[in-house]
């Protein structure tokens, strides 16, 4: 829990790129709408996630709109080191990838229910940094362990080939 609010504490910070804010549905879907319009070919992406208890990173390549590679690596908080690679499927991975994090984001944001859902996004096109989302929420009430941070650790548009 202490390296949840860390993570917190980190992305919401001064000096970090562009900060987290509340944003809407229609915000949303122009940015998604300007990375569909102008997607990047081929790219390469490094996803962490970090909850309560699990914290991943995620390492994907896109070409041509499909997944190429995949993995995950997991903390091992008992040796303070990332653990070892796994690879991971294409439906694994789709939520890892620029448009799947778009997906995330809205379907979090569609289903309410959490204390605070936050966006940072850079570049052009734009590309979601950090998603922070706050607990859920039952019956007014913030419900522990149920708070998310995914940070885009890692991005990085590859020239096309030629």
């Amino acid at each position: 829990m202490a390296a949840l609010v860390a993570a917190f504490a980190l992305v919401t910070g001064a000096g970090c790129g562009a900060r987290p804010g509340a944003v809407s549905i229609e915000q949303v879907d122009s940015w998604e709408n300007d990375w569909r319009v102008r997607p990047a070919a081929a790219y390469r992406i490094e996803v962490e996630v970090e909850r309560p208890g699990d914290r991943r990173l995620s390492r994907v390549t896109v070409r041509g709109g499909g997944i190429e590679t995949a993995e995950v690596t997991y903390w091992d908080a008992a040796r303070g080191a990332w653990g070892a690679t796994a690879p991971l499927d294409e439906a694994q991975a789709r939520p890892f990838t620029v448009e799947g994090l778009y997906r995330t984001l809205r379907a979090e944001m569609e289903a309410g229910g959490r204390s605070e859902t936050r966006i940072a996004v850079e570049g052009d096109p734009p590309v979601p940094r950090r998603i922070l989302l706050g607990p859920r929420l039952r019956d007014g009430r913030p419900v522990p362990g149920s708070e998310a941070a995914l940070i885009v650790r890692h991005f990085e548009i590859e020239p096309p080939p030629g």
